[in-house]
């Protein structure tokens, strides 16, 4: 499956020149533990108050995703897709340490966390 996500959805890249900067010569926006689930948008929530970071599960297997992000969250929560708080979701807490959060995935599950 991630192969043919991969190749249906290939990342892109922007060659640019040397220039000053804080950034080294890498640096990723984020980083997603978990070779069962896909990574699929991060964007600014409708409201202009958090990101949005959305995922699903394609391989049918219940588990723990680990997402490290560039900055320090001081919160976040599971959405559903209209990025309102839902009390069906029974959804887990999220556990966030520093830069990173650690939640629970459900088999193909379409996960939205709102941070």
């Amino acid at each position: 499956m991630r192969r043919s996500w991969e190749f249906n959805y290939p990342s892109q890249a922007t060659v640019v020149t040397h220039h000053p900067g804080t950034l080294g010569g890498e640096h990723s926006l984020v980083g997603l533990k978990d070779d069962g689930v896909a990574l699929t948008a991060i964007k600014r929530s409708e409201d202009g108050d958090g990101l949005i970071v959305r995922m699903f599960d394609w391989s049918g297997k219940a588990s723990q995703a680990q997402l490290t992000l560039p900055g320090t969250p001081i919160s976040a929560v599971d959405v559903n897709l209209m990025e309102q708080p839902d009390p069906s979701l029974n959804s887990k807490p999220i556990i966030l340490s520093g830069s990173e959060a650690t939640f629970s995935v459900a088999p193909y599950e379409i996960k939205t966390v709102l941070m």
